[in-house]
């Protein structure tokens, strides 16, 4: 492979051990190059904008200018796909999800000195900077996430309570489902933040996520959202009204009627929760005259055919617009199917799920 069709890769840690085991691992394969290793963000700026790189891999922590402003200050001025590295993954929930929000595509656990190189853990590393380095990305304005009230509140004169509602008018509504993946967080809290306080039915979410993650998005999503109760699903829960769901992050998320399961398997899924499984779930066991569906960005295809399968049982599907996605993948994936009745900006998904809240009547799941 020629140099130029190379991955071209800057790494940025203030640890001149972890800058030495990142930049080794980068040019173990024949794939990728190291064009430049850097101590902190400042210098991390500066090299992107000298050398084009496809992809930066770079620390959260260090000192002076750090990752999370390093990141903010590239997607303003010359984005390109930016894969943070932290030691706190799963532990420090604030600190990942402004990551997401400032426009990382990913934060993966920073690997230790001996335990990538010529390991199955290291491939699938590799991978993962492969394929991020392929995703377009465009340039970030200001804050990803726009507050919580911009929704509009249940007035008779809100925007929210305007809008053109998805379903029904004066329909029934009994579940609200969500699949993402690179760049759900703060699409998915956009969508929580919007219906806090009208939520009456249960809200299923399914996330690819790097393991361990999960916890610290349910307290991100929870501190979000005052009026609702976020949870990781329990196998045999009984769904609770106004209550949202995450799946597991290394187990599949299933709905039998009023109940939720969680399990392994089956084997050969390749991902683990899967949308898909989520969706087809939900057509196979409920009345999907009163669920809402939506797949929003993310690379890949996962989710398009459960949405698929929604959209001809009879729910509302919703993909995710171009514009408004970090990764236009399986939104588009599922508009190329037919799975969407609704193209949506973020936004738009926000006020409008928030005014079918308010506008159709909460309902038991029925199967």
């Amino acid at each position: 492979m020629s140099a130029r069709s190379r991955v071209r890769v800057v790494v940025a840690d203030d640890s001149a051990i972890s800058r030495k085991v990142l930049g080794d691992l980068v040019e173990s394969s024949e794939e990728m190059e190291l064009v430049a290793s850097v101590k902190d963000g400042q210098d991390a700026v500066r090299e992107v904008k000298n050398l084009s790189p496809d992809v930066l891999l770079m620390d959260v922590l260090m000192p002076g200018v750090d990752g999370l402003s390093a990141t903010a200050i590239l997607m303003r001025e010359s984005p390109l796909p930016i894969v943070l590295v932290s030691e706190l993954v799963g532990r420090d929930a604030d600190i990942n999800f402004r990551a997401l929000e400032v426009g990382a595509l990913d934060v993966l656990r920073k690997p230790a000195s001996d335990e990538l190189a010529g390991t199955a853990k290291g491939a699938r590393f590799l991978r993962k900077i492969q394929a991020y380095s392929r995703v377009p990305v465009v340039r970030r304005h200001g804050r990803a996430a726009p507050a919580a009230h911009d929704a509009g509140g249940d007035d008779a004169g809100s925007t929210a309570a305007r809008s053109t509602t998805l379903g029904e008018p004066g329909g029934e509504l009994s579940m609200i489902c969500i699949g993402a993946s690179t760049g759900g967080p703060p699409a998915i809290r956009r969508i929580v933040a919007a219906v806090d306080g009208v939520l009456e039915v249960p809200m299923l979410i399914c996330q690819h996520m790097t393991e361990g993650f999960m916890a610290g998005m349910s307290r991100w999503l929870n501190d979000e959202a005052s009026n609702l109760r976020v949870s990781i699903a329990e196998d045999g829960e009984r769904l609770v009204s106004g209550h949202v769901y995450l799946a597991p992050d290394n187990a599949h998320l299933r709905c039998e009627a009023d109940r939720l399961r969680v399990s392994p398997g089956p084997d050969g899924a390749r991902h683990r929760p899967c949308i898909d499984f989520m969706f087809e779930s939900v057509a196979d066991s409920v009345q999907c005259s009163s669920v809402i569906a939506m797949l929003l960005t993310g690379m890949g295809d996962d989710g398009a055919n459960g949405l698929l399968r929604i959209r001809r049982a009879g729910g509302v599907t919703i993909a995710q617009d171009e514009g408004s996605s970090v990764v236009f993948g399986m939104p588009k994936v599922a508009q190329s199917l037919g799975a969407a009745s609704q193209v949506l900006s973020l936004e738009d998904i926000a006020r409008r799920t928030r005014a079918e809240c308010i506008a159709r009547r909460a309902v038991s799941v029925r199967g």
